[in-house]
């Protein structure tokens, strides 16, 4: 943070691992006040709001919105919040989009967050994006692009067995390009 570097939080947590869930609140708390993008998936999201979920969905996108909106007050440029296989919603201060889960048979989920978090990363790398600052001048399209590369490579990543080695290859991951394609002729076969 000292050298104007983005700083990421993924909350990761395992609840049996904490004491109770007033220290999970609390650490998450003091995290996200100083992480530039933050992360968490619909059940962590529960741990760090003030506000309960009205309710008794933890997938509930109004909510999960709403509560995306007021984490970007207290400090994070972007939130993603990831719903397993319902995908993900990604939110700045001026942008909100919801990317969809890869359609993938999944194996085994273990390690797919930190796939799909180490695929923003790379791909914000890549776009050039690499202060704070630059996180705010994403586009709408630069969001769901981000999101749905994510999705593509947690989706490969659950085909597999294993946490870290189930991650796809250089290789698997520079061929979104054609499964991007592949899948919208997909989306478009389900509705006709």
């Amino acid at each position: 943070r000292q050298v104007g570097s983005i700083v990421s939080f993924d909350g990761n947590v395992r609840p049996t691992l904490w004491a109770s869930y007033i220290d999970i609140r609390n650490t998450l708390a003091k995290a996200l006040e100083r992480a530039d993008i933050l992360k968490l998936s619909a059940e962590e999201a529960e741990f760090i709001s003030e506000q309960s979920n009205p309710s008794t969905n933890p997938l509930d996108k109004n909510w999960l919105h709403t509560l995306g909106k007021t984490l970007l007050e207290r400090g994070p440029r972007l939130v993603i919040i990831t719903l397993g296989a319902h995908g993900a919603l990604l939110l700045t201060a001026r942008h909100q989009v919801e990317v969809s889960a890869w359609p993938v048979r999944p194996i085994d989920t273990t390690g797919a967050g930190d796939a799909f978090m180490g695929a923003i990363l790379h791909k914000l790398v890549q776009q050039g994006c690499t202060t704070p600052s630059d996180l705010l001048s994403l586009s709408e399209q630069d969001l769901s692009n981000l999101g749905s590369f994510a999705a593509f490579v947690a989706g490969l990543s659950v085909t597999s067995y294993g946490g870290i080695s189930s991650f796809p290859s250089m290789y698997e991951v520079n061929d979104f390009p054609t499964y991007q394609e592949r899948g919208k002729e997909q989306s478009g076969d389900m509705q006709g």
